[in-house]
């Protein structure tokens, strides 16, 4: 008889098959196990008897002592393990405690001590019984290192989250009880966002499906640079690393959540001009994106892409200096149906403004063209200049000095750096704006220009920026020339300042 402390489980189907063991009826219940192990024997016989013959008429019997090569027996062998392992999932009370294993397997060691005790105690010590508590062993064998794994996967999924300052608790931590169960939209998880002394962090999370379970769970985005959980800090006195300015520590989290590997271009320091990051894609030059800090209230809540970054009249009266330029240009636009590119290239040739001028006093293209004209490889003469796209993080009128130029390191100091969550965050296809501005042409596009005095940034070097307006729905072919990131790529959605749950 079977103890009954062996089997000891709150499982209805456990406990009523220990009182069918521990009872006469169980006499009835174990006969008819035995006539269905024996109808399997059957099975396994014919199976055997079948590749005896397949292998007998292909010549590979031995006729000296009838017996087939090793490989083929192995085969069989193999054949009857999992056409045993097949039938045991039939076995009512070893099937229970299979399902009792994967539900709790800090049990696992007991249960299989369990499974291979029930299958021991048989009236008659058939063959297709030994066949089946060799593959019942197997079988929850298997189990077992099924969940080991699973387990140590979630072990090495907490280790990540508790490496950036997630309170995971002790052990694994299965239900994952600390993180954000809510989706945001796009069908993307919720970071995970802690405060401590001002500074929020988030870290950032995706979907990933598990392997040994197939269920979606929510894991750590990993920084490819790192293979660490990616985190954004927000806040006065945020580590920004290498970066000058606040704006691009944000912009370089939202283009690793797009997916690219990358980092800060190490040109950039060698030439001002190159743009801020460098997307490593295979190439010599790489793909290079440039960040952009815009308003999205107040005068310039339109998103403005500079076409020139350095002009001035050629009078040298600096008096008015950015409205006069911006007249000129119109007035060219309108009188002679050019873009702003070409009304600025005839004013430049006429010499009623002049651009940037080395000591020769020579005109330098390179220093003189804004982001627009950058993206063009027909003007800059090396590769490395070219921008391909423009990464916008937007914020309120009040919040943007914090986030662009006026937020410097080398201006106000690391303690004082104050980083903001965006309010949006936009990609800029580069080419396709380009495009799009040359097809501008003539009056009815002169409401899409306007200049800036960026004079503050370089005092005692007035010079004027001129930049040309991009609508929301503005593009060709099909392609826009903005697109809202949080929507092509969701996971941006995390840096948002107000996250936005789906």
């Amino acid at each position: 008889m079977v103890p009954s402390e062996q089997l000891e489980l709150n499982d209805p189907m456990v406990r009523q098959g220990i009182r069918e063991l521990n009872t006469q009826d169980g006499d009835s219940h174990w006969e008819s196990q035995v006539q269905r192990h024996r109808n399997a024997l059957k099975t396994f016989e014919k199976s055997e008897r079948e590749h005896y013959e397949i292998a007998k008429k292909a010549g590979l019997v031995n006729a000296a002592t009838d017996e087939m090569p090793s490989a083929w027996q192995e085969f069989i062998a193999e054949d009857k393990s999992r056409m045993a392992t097949e039938a045991i999932q039939e076995e009512p009370v070893v099937k229970e405690l299979i399902k009792k294993a994967a539900q709790e397997p800090e049990y696992m060691d007991d249960l299989v001590a369990q499974a291979q005790e029930y299958l021991s105690y048989a009236k008659e010590a058939s063959t297709p019984r030994k066949d089946m508590t060799k593959a019942m062993s197997y079988e929850l064998m298997n189990q077992k290192r099924h969940m080991n794994a699973q387990l140590q996967r979630f072990a090495d999924i907490d280790e990540v989250y508790r490496q950036a300052g997630v309170p995971v608790s002790i052990g694994p931590d299965l239900e994952q009880s600390y993180l954000d169960s809510r989706a945001l939209r796009g069908d993307v998880p919720a970071p995970y966002v802690s405060k401590d002394n001002g500074i929020e962090s988030r870290v950032h999370t995706t979907y990933e499906v598990n392997p040994y379970t197939n269920e979606r769970e929510i894991v750590p985005f990993k920084d490819t640079r790192t293979d660490k959980a990616l985190v954004t800090q927000f806040g006065r006195g945020v580590d920004i690393g290498q970066h000058d300015q606040a704006g691009e520590y944000t912009q370089e989290k939202a283009l690793k959540l797009m997916g690219h590997d990358v980092g800060l271009n190490p040109n950039q320091q060698s030439h001002g001009g190159r743009a801020d990051f460098l997307v490593e894609d295979g190439s010599n030059s790489g793909y290079k994106v440039d960040g952009l800090v815009r308003a999205t209230t107040g005068r310039y809540k339109d998103l403005t892409i500079p076409v020139y970054t350095f002009l001035r009249p050629s009078d040298g009266d600096e008096r008015n200096m950015s409205n006069r330029i911006k007249g000129l240009i119109k007035d060219k636009m309108r009188n002679s149906n050019l873009s702003v590119e070409g009304a600025t290239e005839a004013l430049l040739r006429d010499r009623v403004l002049r651009g940037a001028m080395n000591s020769r006093g020579e005109y330098q293209e390179a220093w003189t063209a804004g982001k627009l004209r950058r993206s063009d490889p027909e003007i800059m003469s090396s590769p490395h200049d070219v921008y391909d796209e423009l990464i916008v993080t937007g914020f309120p009128e009040e919040e943007k000095r914090n986030n662009a130029r006026g937020n410097r390191k080398d201006i106000v100091g690391p303690s004082n750096v104050i980083v903001g969550a965006p309010s949006e965050i936009n990609s800029v296809d580069l080419k396709v704006a380009r495009e799009l501005s040359r097809k501008m042409k003539g009056s009815g596009f002169t409401n899409r220009i306007d200049t800036k005095d960026n004079s503050g940034y370089n005092p005692g070097r007035a010079r004027a920026q001129v930049v040309q307006k991009f609508m929301p729905g503005d593009g060709l072919g099909g392609k826009l020339v903005i697109s809202d990131t949080t929507e092509t790529h969701p996971l941006t959605g995390q840096l948002l300042k107000n996250l936005p749950y789906a």
